[in-house]
């Protein structure tokens, strides 16, 4: 990792590489990205690289409710993200950092406030998004 971050996780001032990066703020959004290739198994969207003919870290911030439809179309078994995921994802991925949640603002999300996982929930999750196995070849 450098000063400009990490790729398809690095928050938008960060990747412009602007002179003023307020850093809670850039680790909020990459944990928006974090959450997200977490219940989905998939990149938001891959820096420089159209996706179906679209522009997906552009999209995110400028129309996302074609963001979501363009992931609906990429991957026919693609986890669903419920509205409260959706607008907490949002909240953390704002361009504008101003407006980009705290983490006062993700502790009294819907979503983070919703229900968790049973074990058993958990276990069909994860083996939906095929992270059963990388975990058990990296299991000692």
């Amino acid at each position: 990792m450098t000063n400009n971050g990490v790729a398809n996780f690095r928050a938008p001032e960060v990747r412009s590489r602007s002179l003023y990066i307020d850093y809670a703020a850039a680790d909020i959004y990459s944990l928006g990205i974090i959450l997200f290739i977490l219940h989905s198994g998939v990149y938001p969207y891959v820096e420089g690289k159209l996706l179906n003919g679209v522009n997906l870290f552009e999209t995110l911030h400028l129309n996302p409710k074609k963001f979501w439809d363009v992931h609906n179309d990429l991957k026919s078994d693609f986890v669903h993200c419920d509205n409260e995921l959706q607008e907490l994802f949002h909240m953390m991925t704002k361009a504008n950092i101003e407006d980009r949640a705290t983490i006062q603002d993700i502790k009294e999300s819907k979503w983070y406030k919703g229900k968790t996982f049973s074990k058993k929930d958990l276990a069909t999750h994860l083996k939906k998004l095929k992270v059963r196995n990388i975990l058990k070849k990296s299991s000692p």
